[in-house]
């Protein structure tokens, strides 16, 4: 039992005291020693994407050419489309990228946004794997291993929903498990969620997850506390999206709701065509107005699914087999080359040493694959934030991308980051091993 503080000058006060003192000090020079590391790790960041955006050179084509449009006729005519507007496309991307484009509206300029924000996202994957993978240890190999995935880099250049998205869903994990129990965090993680919705609409998918945190992560707080604090969630990300509801009714259609894609994308798992998610002439959704193209889409697959019920099995596996596939996205994006002023006048382009990344970029998936596998191992040990968020996250992105929407490679970046975490536990658990190990061994 240690003394007991006493008046200055006593023992008792003299050697609680610099034991506390001691301990307070040893804790602040740690936890600045991690704060500098983390420095390092998003320069890191930051210096790996720089140098393979200059190599690399990507110009913005397809859905990319269509976003640095959409940002430069923001600046130009303060107008979400132009000459029509649109509602095809989620706001917040293309309003980050106008404000790049508001000093220059050069590609070469613009994906710095890209660049800029994934690097960043280096920060919110530390302060989310604190809650989630239990120790700041975890954490910082959460960092870094965002940091240099080889996927992450290399698609960091291209002006993609993903990189704004990724830093939002994150931040919007950060918030949520720090300090839960505060009105405030569920506030934030509301109006960080109602961004992420703006930006990529698949979030939507992703509420219940957060709500399945604060019912079932947060059972330490009473059921009425637990209510308030869900019930704040889902007002913050109500009031978000609220005002792109009213702009969308007044100026496109009062029933585009979120976007005019989703019909789309689920026709495109779910069809008579056998062309799984592909946009070929005499799809019956080409040419028409998005509005019509999204309700038609929903009306057929859906009719599909009642004519054939049993191609939801083969379209899901389907999907899951795109959705953990090769990650080739991240390459071929970065090495297209423009023919042309067009969105789709691109042709494939040579870059140095493109290929030999894009096989790096696929092994080192397998390898995340293999690491989150066995962070089951240390399933006794994995903190609530990845019990109750993460794994329904992953979950989420499955049931989404597979069973409901169509699937590809791309659309596995949100759950790559997740994976992310998972081996995080992994490797911070394995070096508690053999530390153990160690010491039992030199006693």
């Amino acid at each position: 039992m240690p003394y007991p503080r006493g008046p200055a000058g006593c023992p008792g006060s003299d050697v609680a005291g610099s034991t506390h003192t001691d301990l307070r000090s040893d804790t602040k020079r740690r936890i600045e020693r991690h704060h500098v590391v983390l420095a390092a790790i998003v320069g890191g960041a930051f210096a790996l994407r720089l140098a393979w955006s200059l190599h690399a050179d990507p110009h913005p084509v397809s859905d990319f050419h269509d976003y640095w449009s959409l940002a430069r006729g923001i600046v130009e005519h303060r107008q979400f489309g132009y000459p029509e507007p649109t509602a095809f496309f989620l706001p917040m991307h293309p309003l980050y990228l106008s404000a790049f484009v508001a000093i220059s509206e050069s590609p070469e300029f613009v994906r710095l946004a890209t660049v800029a924000i994934s690097s960043l996202t280096v920060i919110p994957m530390y302060l989310a794997g604190l809650g989630v993978v239990g120790s700041r240890r975890g954490a910082l190999v959460a960092a870094a291993g965002f940091a240099v995935f080889p996927t992450f880099v290399l698609f960091s250049p291209i002006l993609a929903t993903e990189h704004l998205f990724i830093f939002l869903m994150v931040s919007a994990i950060a918030v949520a498990t720090t300090r839960p129990d505060l009105l405030v965090t569920a506030v934030a993680t509301g109006i960080l969620l109602g961004l992420a919705q703006l930006t990529r609409g698949e979030a939507v998918f992703y509420t219940p997850a957060f709500v399945l945190w604060i019912a079932f992560g947060l059972r330490h707080l009473t059921l009425r506390r637990r209510a308030v604090l869900g019930l704040a969630m889902l007002v913050a990300i109500g009031v978000t999206l609220v005002p792109w509801y009213v702009r969308n009714a007044v100026v496109v259609d009062p029933s585009v709701g979120l976007s005019t894609s989703s019909g789309l994308n689920f026709y495109f798992a779910h069809n008579d065509s056998g062309n799984y998610g592909d946009f070929i002439e005499g799809n019956p959704l080409y040419g028409l107005p998005n509005e019509e193209a999204s309700a038609l889409g929903w009306e057929l697959g859906l009719r599909h699914i009642r004519e054939n019920p049993l191609s939801l099995f083969s379209d899901t596996w389907t999907g899951t087999t795109r959705l953990f596939g090769a990650p080739d996205y991240a390459i071929f994006w970065s090495t297209q080359a423009t023919t042309g002023p067009g969105a789709n006048d691109f042709a494939q382009g040579y870059v140095l040493g493109a290929r030999t990344l894009g096989e790096a970029a696929h092994a080192a998936t397998i390898g995340l694959i293999l690491l989150a596998i066995g962070s089951l191992a240390f399933a006794r040990s994995s903190p609530p934030g990845f019990v109750w968020l993460i794994i329904p996250l992953i979950a989420s992105t499955w049931i989404l991308r597979t069973v409901i929407y169509w699937a590809k490679p791309r659309y596995g970046y949100f759950i790559t980051v997740m994976l992310v975490f998972a081996a995080a536990i992994a490797i911070d658990r394995v070096i508690d091993l053999l530390r153990r190990r160690s010491v039992t061994a030199a006693s």
